[in-house]
């Protein structure tokens, strides 16, 4: 299985949801302790956030590779986390072709008192959702967070703070599909040389695998070329 981590392109606040706005979103972008905030008053009860959503991720997963799950990561702290003044990710879902969809899930611990990344789903966790190479791949695929944000009468005002956010993408690349080896399988063969039977001859492609998707000796475009699996040999 492969893995690729990005940062979000794009953070905004959604009013959608919730009635606290997120100042400052853009912050969530990298780790470098600047921060996207919400702040409730002394004695301002249980509240909601707007969506906090962010995408244009940059993924580059190969065409045709089988996403097995996604993890999401936000570096958040917050002014307290007491039972009853406290910031906690109520709701965080994926945001697929541009609509917020799939499993709703949650973060069940308050934001700690100092810097650190929490993790939701998994390397299998495909949040209920069919994804694509194509569809992760998309400026519109993300994520959002709904915070609730408490602070009882008599308890001192609270600001919850994220730094970062980030998901990674893990999927596999088939090796064969239908008898034919697929040209991202080749890929793998990187540092080789890859021999295939045309007809009566032989074209031998030197593998760094640049020629691979690019060109290969004789001139031969090799990304619009399918080898059964009998003709193919390395060496």
């Amino acid at each position: 299985m492969s893995s690729a981590t990005k940062s979000p392109g794009t953070v905004v606040d959604d009013s959608a949801v919730g009635a606290i706005a997120w100042s400052n979103p853009d912050n969530a972008k990298v780790s470098d302790n600047a921060y996207a905030t919400i702040y409730l008053a002394s004695g301002g009860g249980t509240q909601y956030s707007h969506y906090l959503k962010a995408t244009n991720f940059g993924f580059a997963i190969p065409a045709g590779a089988t996403i097995n799950g996604i993890l999401v990561e936000d570096e958040c702290k917050a002014t307290n986390n007491d039972a009853t003044n406290y910031v906690q990710n109520a709701v965080v879902r994926l945001v697929k072709g541009g609509t917020v969809q799939g499993d709703t899930k949650f973060d069940p611990n308050f934001m700690p008192l100092s810097d650190a990344y929490r993790s939701i789903g998994s390397s299998t966790d495909k949040w209920g959702l069919e994804l694509s190479a194509g569809d992760v791949n998309a400026n519109d695929f993300g994520v959002v967070f709904e915070a609730t944000i408490r602070s009882d009468s008599g308890w001192p005002a609270i600001t919850g703070y994220i730094d970062h956010i980030r998901i990674t993408v893990y999927y596999t690349v088939p090796t064969y599909k239908d008898g034919s080896a697929t040209l991202s399988a080749l890929g793998s063969l990187s540092a080789q040389s890859v021999k295939v039977k045309l007809g009566s001859g032989i074209m031998l492609a030197q593998a760094s695998l640049s020629a691979f998707g690019e060109k290969a000796s004789k001139g031969f475009p090799v990304q619009h070329l399918a080898y059964r699996k009998d003709l193919l040999f390395t060496g």
